[in-house]
C-alpha cells in the first residue's frame, strides 16, 4: 500500500482576504493574533472533518509571508510529489463581504 502523507497548508499574507468582522481596527498586532487564531481553528475544523468523512489524516501548516516563496520552502522541506491550491482571494471577497 502507498505511504503518503497529506498536508493542508495556509499562507497568511494580506489581512484583506479575510472577513471585516476579523479586526477591531484598534490594534494591528492584536488583529493579527486573531486572525492567526481564527485560521488556526479553521484549518483544525477542515483538517478534523476530512478524516471523518475520508479516513484521510492531514498535517496543517500555518506560516506568513508571500504564497510562492512559502509554498516552495514546504516543497523543499518534505518529499512533495504532488500540489492541489485552492484560493480564497478575490472570490472570496465579492462572495463573503
Amino acid at each position: 500500500m502507498f505511504s503518503a502523507e497529506m498536508f493542508l497548508l495556509h499562507i497568511l499574507e494580506d489581512a484583506h482576504a479575510y472577513p471585516d468582522e476579523w479586526f477591531s481596527g484598534k490594534n494591528q498586532n492584536a488583529d493579527i493574533r486573531f486572525v492567526r487564531k481564527k485560521v488556526s481553528e479553521k484549518l483544525n475544523e477542515h483538517s478534523k472533518n476530512i478524516k471523518k468523512k475520508y479516513g484521510i489524516v492531514l498535517r496543517t501548516i500555518l506560516t506568513t509571508g508571500k504564497p510562492a516563496t512559502k509554498i516552495t520552502e514546504a516543497v523543499s522541506e518534505r518529499d512533495v510529489n504532488l500540489i492541489i491550491m485552492g484560493t480564497h482571494g478575490v472570490f472570496y471577497r465579492t462572495h463573503h463581504s
